[in-house]
């Protein structure tokens, strides 16, 4: 009787640990696929809903175009005077309707304030920034309230239609995150061009902040506020230009320009960190300073004496 061969113990060893090797691979292959494919269903559900177009030609169509998931572009000029809009019933009845837009209402006109809007972008249409406006000149022209991926581009914004007294700014941000402000003019009178108090990750780019009353911005209980590429200017202040308070964290600075400002230039009560700044302001009204980093930066002293004393 034929009896089947016995393979050695060492040929049995050989082969049981390429067959562990094999089964390793495949869970590795196995686990490596799930990996992708988690990560890019993450990445679909974390990425931000596609943005719908809303071309506008008024003030009115303007505030009914508010909302989240859109893009509102200001597509004719010169102005945008929001206070004619609110004149409009329609403007009424739609703000009724709607949670997410409320009225800001002081003496001289209401004004707008968005609720917990998400992923809306405002701009110009074309190279040239058109002016978004209000004659409620007690109030900010634009609030936004825990409202989150904020994008506003190429605009000039300020109280109209003339400059005098104001008790409110230009642009206000509260409890907000990622918001962008790029390439835009703020004007005064305002009071001051932003106010961000209880934000995270606001970031204003090649724009300017000029004219306005009493600041160039304040910065309250936020974190990681990145000025890059502005000039700030003209702004005659009855208190500090720029204010950080202490439970501020992560302000920067770079490449901006300050000049022809009036009043003590900084109340800076956490790190702020500048970095390759022009700075043209009297050395005797710099004010508090200890807390301000900088890099490559350069100071002088005005060439022209400014007013100074408030």
């Amino acid at each position: 009787m034929h009896r089947p061969t016995r393979l050695p113990s060492k040929f049995h060893h050989h082969n049981n640990n390429h067959n562990n090797i094999y089964m390793r691979k495949k869970n590795i292959l196995g686990l490596s696929l799930c990996l992708i494919a988690a990560s890019a269903l993450w990445a679909f559900a974390s990425a931000p809903p596609k943005q719908e177009v809303y071309r506008v030609k008024n003030a009115t169509e303007f505030i009914l175009a508010l909302g989240d998931n859109r893009i509102i572009i200001l597509e004719t000029g010169p102005a945008y005077n929001i206070s004619e809009g609110f004149r409009d019933d329609m403007v009424w009845a739609f703000i009724n309707g709607e949670d997410k837009i409320s009225v800001g209402v002081d003496y001289d006109g209401p004004s707008l304030v968005l609720n917990q809007i998400e992923n809306l972008t405002i701009r110009s249409e074309g190279s040239r920034p058109l002016r978004l406006l209000s004659e409620a000149t007690h109030s900010f022209v634009l609030t936004f309230e825990q409202c989150k991926n904020i994008s506003i581009i190429n605009l000039e914004i300020g109280h109209a239609p003339e400059q005098g007294a104001c008790d409110g700014g230009v642009l206000e941000f509260i409890k907000c995150q990622d918001i962008l402000v790029q390439q835009c003019r703020l004007f005064g009178c305002g009071t001051e061009g932003i106010r961000s108090n209880e934000c995270r990750n606001l970031r204003c780019e090649d724009s300017d902040i000029y004219d306005c009353s009493d600041y160039i911005f304040t910065i309250h209980r936020s974190s990681k506020i990145f000025f890059s590429g502005c000039h700030f200017y003209d702004v005659n202040a009855y208190r500090d230009l720029i204010v950080v308070d202490a439970a501020t964290r992560e302000v920067v600075l770079e490449n901006c320009v300050m000049y022809n400002n009036s009043g003590v230039l900084f109340d800076v009560r956490s790190s702020l960190t500048l970095k390759n700044c022009h700075i043209i302001h009297p050395e005797a009204m710099l004010g508090t300073m200890y807390a301000v980093q900088q890099e490559k930066c350069t100071w002088d002293e005005p060439k022209i004496n400014y007013n100074y004393e408030n």
